[in-house]
């Protein structure tokens, strides 16, 4: 595999540490429209269908499976490899989406990536740990009850995005027996743990928090975002 343990030094990235329903979205939003000179990815590589309903549901499922695989976005095979500890396997689907990353960031002459997505510290931190050479960090953080709320509320699949409390990858293993809304809440504290733990690696140049209740808030986060230093992003 051919390591990518030189990303020029004009190419900066911020990574994001998220439970998901935590506000990505509006985060996304509002670095669109004021930070200039930037890539912001909601949870990419998404899929954008080309054909009608119903006919798109077939294509969304088609290329998932085969094109922007559930792999690129940090699903499926990476998350398994994460608790058995194959980073090898992490490296090579981080290397091919550096190079997403880079043929897109040419396409919009943008200098700075901001990776806003749930699943990097599920597992695809391993990988780009070791091709990228240095980045900021953002812990996007939603009060931790509202978030199990939210994820209760639209029934969502814990295993599609997740591993397991009792998965030997994580920090704070617990029994996997848990309830629903147990297993959300043992997330938010792993994930929280998590970046803890990351920005302290020698990677990460800077690290900053933001709380979903402040994304509307202009001064807190135009304090946020211009914290992170000019050798990673640019206010």
């Amino acid at each position: 595999m051919e390591k990518i343990d030189n990303v020029p030094d004009s190419e900066r990235f911020i990574f994001t540490v998220a439970t998901g329903r935590c506000g990505q979205s509006s985060l996304t939003e509002l670095v669109q429209n004021h930070v200039p000179d930037c890539y912001p990815a909601f949870e990419e590589p998404d899929v954008r269908p080309f054909l009608p309903p119903p006919l798109a549901n077939y294509e969304r499922r088609f290329r998932r499976r085969f094109v922007e695989t559930h792999e690129l976005l940090g699903r499926g095979k990476v998350l398994t490899a994460f608790e058995s500890g194959d980073h090898a396997y992490i490296e090579r689907i981080a290397s091919k989406r550096v190079r997403m990353i880079q043929k897109e960031m040419r396409r919009r002459s943008a200098s700075i990536y901001f990776d806003i997505s749930k699943f990097f510290a599920r597992g695809l931190h391993v990988g780009f740990a070791t091709l990228v050479r240095r980045y900021a960090l953002v812990n996007l953080v939603r009060d931790p009850v509202l978030n199990m709320r939210s994820f209760l509320n639209r029934n969502k699949n814990f295993g599609l995005d997740n591993n397991m409390p009792g998965a030997r990858s994580n920090i704070l293993r617990l029994p996997s027996d848990l309830s629903s809304g147990e297993l959300y809440l043992w997330c938010w504290c792993e994930l929280y743990l998590r970046f803890e733990r990351l920005r302290q690696t020698a990677n990460v140049t800077h690290a900053v928090e933001i709380r979903t209740e402040h994304l509307e808030d202009s001064q807190r986060m135009n304090a946020a975002i211009c914290s992170i230093p000019a050798s990673v992003a640019k206010c």
